[in-house]
Parts: C-alpha cells; sequence; structure tokens
C-alpha cells in the first residue's frame, strides 16, 4: 500500500534538529533571497585572504554568524559559493594557526547544517571540503595542538562529517575506504576524551554505520576488544539508572570539568550510552554480525529501557528548582562581593565578572538535564529502528525481537512518555485549552499540568532565552520521535501483541487536539507541523487496524483540506476513509465520501499525485460493497464524478507529472488507475 512507501514508515535516520534547514534547494534568482546587506562579500574576502590571522579567524566567525542568522541559510549559502567567500574558507580548515583553523571548520559546519542536501553536495563535490576535513579526522598535527584547540577543531569536524553522512551519497564510503571512521571510532572509546568529543563521535557513527558492511567489517577485524567496548558503555545508562528516573537523578557527566577529566577518564556519558545503542542496532543488521545479533540487541533493549525511563519531561519541576537556587546563590555571591568592595572603598562600581566566567551558574545542572533528554530522544529513535527491521528477519526472528521488546517492558515504557507528553504539551501550550479536555481532566491530571506551567515559566524567567529555547524544542523532538517509535510498533507487531489499545488512543485524540490549538499558526517546515504529521501517521494506523473505534471524522476532514504537509494531508486521507467502514461512522458517510471526492476534483496545482492516489484508493476501499452505501452511493453521484477523475488522471500520468516519477512510482499510480477503472466500470453495472 501507499504506507509501505512512506519513508515516514520506515527506518528512521538520527536527525539533529537544524535552525533554518530546509529540504530542497532554493529556486529562482539566488540574489533575490539574500538580504541586501550580504550581497557585498568583497570586505569579507578580502579579511579572509588577510595575512593578520586575527582578521582571517574574525572574517570566518562573520560569515558562520551571518548563516546562523539567515533566513533562508541554503540561498545565502548558494551566494557565499558563487562569490568565491566558500572557495576561500575552504582551505583555512587546515590554516596554520589553530584559532583560524577552528573557526573556519565550525563556519563550514553551520553551513552543511543550515544548508541542507544541496550545500552539503556542493561542499563535498565542488568545494573540496573532504581534503581539509580528512587532514583534521585522520592526521597526526592535531595531537600536537593544545588540548583546548583540538577538542574544539575536532568538535567542529565530527559536525560537518555527520551532517555530510546524512546528506551526501557515497559519503560514509569515504568516510570508511580513508580510515576516518577507524579514527572517529577511537575517539568515541576514549575515556580520557572530552564528553561532548565522544558524543560527536558516535553521533557520526550512528549516521555512518547505518547499511555500511565496509564499517562493520574494518571494526570485526580489530578482534572482540572493540565490539565489547562498545558493548560495555551500554552498561552507562543502567548502572547510573537504578532510581528509575527519578527527579533527582539528572544524569551523567554533562556538567562535568572537561579539564579535569583527562585526568580521571569518565565512563561516558547516558548520550553517549544512548548513541552506542543505535550504532550496536545498525551492526546488528550486517551479515557479519548475524551470529552476535542476539547479544547486541538485548544489550541494546535493556539500554533502551533504562533510558526510556529517565522521562526528561518529569524532571523539568526538579530542573526549574535547581536553577532558580543556583542563579539565587550566584547573585547573594555578588551582593557580598559588592557589599566587600564598597567597604573597602572601592566605591559603588564593582567590576562585572559575568563576562569572564567560563560557565554560567545554571550550566551544570541545564547540561545534566540536557544529557538526559538527549539520550531519551536517541534511545526513542533506536526503538523505531529497530521495530522497522522486522521485516528483513524470519519470522523465527521476528517473534524472538517481539518477545524480547515486550519482555524488557519497552513498549510500557513508551507509553509512559506518550502520557507525558499530553502533560507536557498542555503545559507549555500557549493557548488556553479547550474546555471540553478540561472537563474531561481528573484532580490529578490538573494538578500535574500546573507544576509542569509553573516549572516551565520559571524556566524561561531564570535561563537566557536561546536556553529556553532549547528545551522546549528537545522535548518537542522527543515528541515527535516517540510519535514515530509508535507508529512502527502499530504496524510491524500483530494485532494480538498490541493488547487494548484505548488508553492509548484517548492519549493520542488528547495529544492531537492540543497540538491543532495553535496548528494554524505554524509553518510546514516546523516541528510543531513534524508532529501533527506524526500523529496523523499513528492516527492512521491505530484506524486502519481496527484497533480503536473512531470520534475524529471532522478534524480528519480538516487536516485532509488543511494540513501544513503533503504526507499530513495523505495520512488524515487515509484515516479517514477507514473510519468510515466503522459502523459508528456510517451515519457520516455521505461527508466523508464528498471530502475524499472533493481532493479527487481539485485542480493540478491544488493536489498531488499521492493525494490524488490515496483519495482513490480510500473512496474503492469504502464503496466496494455492492449492499452497503448504495443511496451514499446515488446522492454522491459517484460513477459519473468518478469517470471525469479518470480521465483526469490518466492525463496527469502520461503528462509531465507522470514521465518525471521514478519506475517505483509509475508503476503504482497505473496500479491505481487500473483499479480505479474497473472500479467505475463495475460501479456502473450494478448500482
Amino acid at each position: 500500500g501507499r504506507l509501505a512507501k512512506s519513508k515516514r514508515m520506515g527506518k528512521q535516520r538520527r536527525r539533529r534538529g537544524k535552525k533554518g534547514r530546509q529540504k530542497a534547494s532554493p529556486a529562482g534568482k539566488v540574489e533575490n533571497m539574500v538580504p541586501e546587506k550580504f550581497q557585498n562579500v568583497a570586505p569579507v574576502l578580502q579579511s579572509l585572504r588577510s595575512t593578520n590571522a586575527a582578521s582571517r579567524a574574525a572574517a570566518c566567525t562573520a560569515v558562520g554568524g551571518m548563516v546562523s542568522h539567515a533566513t533562508n541559510a541554503p540561498a545565502l549559502c548558494f551566494h557565499l559559493a558563487r562569490t568565491g567567500v566558500v572557495k576561500a574558507i575552504v582551505p583555512l580548515m587546515t590554516d596554520p594557526n589553530a584559532h583560524v583553523s577552528v573557526s573556519a571548520v565550525n563556519t563550514v559546519a553551520k553551513m552543511a547544517m543550515c544548508g541542507g542536501p544541496g550545500v552539503c553536495n556542493g561542499l563535498a563535490k565542488r568545494s573540496d571540503v573532504m581534503t581539509p576535513l580528512l587532514s583534521i579526522l585522520t592526521g597526526k598535527w592535531v595531537e600536537n595542538l593544545q588540548n583546548h584547540i583540538a577538542s574544539n577543531l575536532l568538535y567542529g569536524a565530527l559536525d560537518l562529517a555527520t551532517s555530510l553522512a546524512e546528506e551526501c551519497e557515497g559519503m560514509t564510503k569515504e568516510l570508511t575506504k580513508s580510515e576516518a571512521l577507524a579514527r572517529t571510532v577511537r575517539l568515541m572509546l576514549n575515556g580520557s576524551a572530552p564528553n561532548k568529543i565522544r558524543e560527536k563521535a558516535a553521533a557520526l557513527i550512528s549516521v555512518a554505520s547505518d547499511e555500511n558492511l565496509l564499517f562493520g567489517q574494518q571494526l570485526l577485524k580489530k578482534g572482540q576488544n572493540a565490539l565489547d567496548a562498545f558493548i560495555k558503555l551500554l552498561t552507562y545508562s543502567s548502572s547510573d539508572n537504578n532510581n528509575g528516573g527519578a527527579p533527582n537523578n539528572m544524569g551523567g557527566s554533562g556538567g562535568k570539568d572537561e579539564k579535569n577529566q583527562s585526568k580521571n577518564p569518565s565512563p561516558g556519558s547516558k548520550r553517549l550510552s544512548a548513541l552506542c545503542g543505535s550504532i550496536l542496532v545498525n551492526l546488528a543488521e550486517l551479515p557479519p554480525y548475524q551470529k552476535h545479533r542476539g547479544t547486541l540487541i538485548k544489550g541494546v533493549l535493556k539500554s533502551t529501557k533504562c533510558l526510556l525511563e529517565t522521562r526528561p519531561g518529569h524532571l523539568l519541576p526538579q530542573l526549574a528548582i535547581k536553577i532558580k537556587q543556583k542563579n539565587a546563590e550566584f547573585e547573594s555571591s555578588v551582593a557580598m562581593q559588592q557589599q566587600a568592595f564598597e567597604a573597602k572603598g572601592g566605591g559603588s562600581a564593582i567590576p562585572n565578572w559575568s563576562g569572564h566566567r567560563s560557565t554560567q551558574p545554571f550550566e551544570p545542572i541545564l547540561n545534566q538535564w540536557l544529557d538526559v533528554a538527549l539520550s531519551c530522544k536517541v534511545a526513542i529513535e533506536t526503538t523505531a529502528n529497530l521495530c522497522a527491521t522486522t521485516n528483513a528477519q524470519t519470522e523465527g526472528d521476528f517473534n524472538r525481537l517481539l518477545s524480547a521488546i515486550a519482555g524488557e517492558g519497552v513498549p510500557k515504557a513508551l507509553i509512559l512518555q506518550l502520557n507525558e507528553q499530553v502533560i507536557l504539551c498542555a503545559a507549555l501550550n500557549a493557548t488556553k485549552l479547550p474546555q471540553q479536555m478540561v472537563d474531561s481532566m481528573d484532580e490529578e491530571m490538573k494538578q500535574r499540568i500546573k507544576t509542569l506551567h509553573d516549572a516551565w515559566t520559571i524556566i524561561k524567567q531564570e535561563l537566557p532565552t536561546g536556553d529556553a529555547v532549547r528545551v522546549g524544542r528537545i522535548l518537542g523532538e522527543i515528541g515527535e520521535r516517540l510519535l514515530h517509535a509508535l507508529a512502527n510498533i502499530i504496524i510491524h507487531f500483530p494485532q494480538k501483541a498490541l493488547g487494548d489499545m484505548r488508553g492509548m488512543w484517548r492519549s493520542i485524540q488528547q495529544w492531537t487536539t492540543l497540538l491543532l490549538t495553535s496548528y494554524g499558526e505554524c509553518s510546514a517546515d516546523s516541528l510543531h507541523a513534524k508532529r501533527v504529521e506524526a500523529i496523523m501517521s499513528v492516527h492512521c494506523q491505530l484506524v486502519m487496524k481496527r484497533s480503536v473505534e473512531p470520534t475524529n471524522s471532522e478534524i480528519l476532514a480538516k487536516l485532509v483540506q488543511g494540513g501544513k504537509t503533503k504526507q499530513t494531508r495523505i495520512y488524515a486521507l487515509m484515516a479517514l476513509s477507514h473510519a468510515g467502514l466503522h459502523k459508528s461512522m456510517h451515519k457520516h458517510n455521505v461527508q466523508i465520501g464528498g471530502v475524499l471526492l472533493s481532493v479527487c476534483e481539485r485542480k493540478e496545482n491544488a493536489c498531488s499525485l499521492d493525494e490524488l492516489s490515496a483519495a482513490i484508493e480510500g473512496l474503492i476501499d469504502l464503496y466496494s460493497e455492492d449492499d452497503v452505501f448504495v443511496a451514499e452511493v446515488k446522492q454522491l453521484q459517484l460513477v459519473g464524478r468518478l469517470t471525469r477523475v479518470t480521465a483526469l488522471y490518466e492525463a496527469r500520468l502520461r503528462g509531465k507529472e507522470g514521465t518525471s516519477m521514478d519506475g517505483d512510482e509509475r508503476e503504482h499510480h497505473f496500479g491505481m488507475l487500473a483499479n480505479l477503472k474497473a472500479f467505475v466500470e463495475y460501479k456502473a453495472e450494478h448500482s
């Protein structure tokens, strides 16, 4: 079916939140999309080519700032490439002056992160970024730099390599052949390296190890010790989580001092453990690791369950209290210094030291929470991927995997996360909650929402805006990943294994209502729109499997018409047509059929072929029985209207749209056209 072709329903690559990122390259004239203040790049080029190292470093930093704050980052990156700025920056990644090198690497990494596939491919193929990047990742010269400079340089290089591996075809192969991945493995397993470097190295391996047979073979050649080291990292999440994620347990080494870490090697962090699980799931799919598969999956599931139980949303009140306490202690300390300064006759203007501190007072606490939250996000992604790999397994492997997942209690942990996300969404919602939802809440739920709302208010007051936004964004990303994991579980697990889904369905409906209260204000590429798309995929699967009784045909009809993304509209179409098959929805049949027909009759520029196909499939499913909905078929004038749709559909398939599709898509659409013709012919004879 159509759903199986959607990338949302299959394996999810580890994705990162990327500011300004857009999936498509900018269309039209680039100059028209770049602000006028960025048009003239001559001063920047002059500084980049300067013999003064400070000027070169400052120019690189300035370009990075331009990209980070650009409203259309891809367009700006293409403009910088056309005007020679990118060509001037790339060689500076290995500048003799280390500060210039760090600035250049970070700038190019921002371009790759914000620019999307077009920019990444341009950097890899036309700007020769791989030469300096591989020099940093594999060269001995980096080891001769001061520790903090080498750390910053490697961090930026790993970030850049991860973006390229995510977006550029063949990049993982190049990184593997050059031994860059082998060096990255050593960094990840080095207990004396800063955790931020180890985590960034693990993030690159998590992306690059996906379906990478060569990397798997390289790792096996290093012997059992390398694999054992990966497995050992998994134990960090369980050994550090003995109290089940209680509020006082805000994670691992997020707040540790990097300078002391080299003297006292760290076992890792929760996020490192989570990324390690993602890597081991990738390895378990490779043929050379089949004999290790059972051991790897068992370890990953145990670690994943522990990470899921941390529930970062549940920790928000504790985070708010600790941040407020730390900030108050700092303010009190400053006040005491002020009094001592004045007592010595120094006047009333104590020097402001805040700009010279290496960390803010709240940073260690915030970093601990981030370690918990990011590890939870990766663990959910790993669960989604693990469930999506079942298609490639034999029936015996499939059943063993089901038993292992159920035995570790992973689905139950995901349901707890789901319930928490509903409460979080209500607590963080900027608009007033729907009265019907408020009336359906018990006092305990109302109190939990109030507690989280108060905590969120404190966090926004006590943290800088950027940090508060980051906390909210990560919670939203956890919600989106959770919905993908739930959708994959519903797709791949048999009905019997799912059990009673009514409680989950109630939470999904509540969450949908909350998300839609501010859906009209968001853009199509926003995190909010992605969450609505993801929750529609869960709606679709639950209704298609007849796991629940649909009660939301009005919401589905609105999303068919006004969904922000094409995939959201397709999910809503599929869910709506299957909802119409339920007995409780028969009274709404004319309205449901009318919505599906209206999609089929839209003009070419208002309806994609995929939406048209989903609507046609829904109509065929809904009206295929001879003795059901007879009056509704006549009232809707179904045969006559679909006869006209058939001609329009065929014309589009034989036109420019059809010829631009790949073979699988064409096969699907022409198959659907044949089904439509047969359906119309049959209905014309039997209506």
